[in-house]
């Protein structure tokens, strides 16, 4: 038998009364059904010392179990007792407000538990369960995940298009599990899943508000559009290209780069030239300058889902002035070239309309929304 020397003694003190302390929080939270997650539940990638012997267990089984028992498990030592009672603070503390009852406000999440940092490691189930019952509850499910991207570039083409229900039913784990979903595909989705939950979260509180989550671009664009068919003047020329080209070919530049934000201002732009031409400029062959065309097409689908109807609808405004031949030509130019046809893989069924109405907008401070993306902002309107 090992005599334990008065360290010892006094360590294994902290730890039941620290164990003893994490477990009266859990006893007096409510927790529903949390209490029959497994004790893996709360744990992180990144992780260290986590006693394997008890991941398994659930919550219930682990709080209603001795503590001098827990500290005699094969393979439990101090570290992994240490670890044990941080798992513990974390099913009673900000992480098991995702499992929070029915009815009650989810907590918000502090940045800190995802920093942007390119890593997922850093969010565990508990948290991810609340993001995604955040996005659910906010009717965001039939969106498509490419919306929200701060830029295309940093998603597969082939998450561009899916929509955020195919991620909501699943756990971290599950999503590891598909096929090509390595660290920097759940990274990215999990930083967009964060963002987006971050800005709901800001007005969980309002039951008065009504909050609309668009990208900047498509907002943006709407009300310009809106506020041109409700006018009775027309715009000239060269403001169709600040307030309407440019824009898009700037997002084309973000999702694409710059090659491709060039060949289509160079389509745009009304100078004659030939696609052969444009193409050599680039360094590109002439099929290759067409498929980079494609692309802008459906990036702008993504980016803007209403654009068609948007600029068909300014086109006709146009028109029906004879005098305004100068501003119609740039707007057929845009028809023509990225709305011309719906692109052919482009097979997400558009989510309807969010909250209220829109009738305007206002970008939220960075304070007021903390975690938005610059491609991001929350439209607020006060119910009436």
């Amino acid at each position: 038998m090992i005599n334990k020397t008065s360290a010892m003694v006094a360590r294994d003190y902290q730890l039941e009364a620290s164990f003893g302390a994490v477990r009266q929080k859990l006893l007096s939270a409510e927790l529903g059904d949390r209490w029959q997650e497994a004790l893996a539940y709360w744990a992180r990638t990144t992780d260290r010392h986590l006693p394997i012997a008890l991941m398994q267990q659930c919550l219930r089984t682990i709080v209603d179990t001795p503590f001098s028992k827990l500290a005699a498990t094969p393979g439990i030592g101090p570290k992994k007792l240490n670890s044990l009672i941080m798992l513990l603070e974390r099913a009673a503390t900000g992480e098991s407000a995702g499992g929070a009852a029915a009815g009650e406000a989810p907590v918000a999440v502090p940045r800190s538990e995802h920093n942007g940092d390119g890593s997922s490691c850093d969010v565990s189930e508990a948290v991810w369960r609340q993001w995604r019952a955040s996005l659910q509850q906010h009717g965001l499910g039939r969106e498509m995940l490419g919306r929200f991207a701060a830029s295309l570039q940093q998603l597969p083409r082939a998450m561009w298009q899916k929509r955020l229900d195919f991620y909501l039913p699943l756990s971290l784990d599950e999503i590891r599990c598909l096929k090509a979903y390595g660290e920097k595909r759940v990274a990215a989705l999990v930083e967009i899943f964060g963002d987006l939950h971050r800005i709901i979260d800001t007005f969980q509180g309002c039951p008065h508000i009504a909050v609309r989550v668009e990208p900047r671009l498509a907002a943006r664009l709407d009300d310009w559009c809106k506020r041109q068919l409700c006018s009775e003047s027309r715009p000239d020329e060269a403001a169709v290209k600040r307030a309407l080209l440019e824009p898009l070919v700037e997002q084309i530049s973000i999702d694409l780069g710059d090659d491709a934000a060039g060949i289509v201002r160079a389509r745009l732009s009304g100078a004659g030239l030939k696609m052969q031409q444009i193409a050599r400029q680039f360094g590109l062959t002439r099929g290759r300058a067409y498929e980079v065309l494609s692309e802008a097409a459906t990036v702008i689908w993504i980016r803007w889902p209403q654009g068609h109807e948007r600029v068909t609808k300014l086109h006709r405004h146009l028109a029906a002035s004879a005098a305004q031949g100068a501003a119609l030509s740039p707007v057929e130019s845009l028809l023509n070239l990225l709305f011309s046809q719906r692109p052919r893989e482009f097979e997400t069924e558009l989510a309807p309309p969010l909250g209220l109405p829109l009738t305007g907008y206002n970008s939220l401070s960075p304070a007021a929304v903390g975690a938005a993306q610059d491609g991001l902002f929350a439209l607020a309107q006060i119910e009436r």
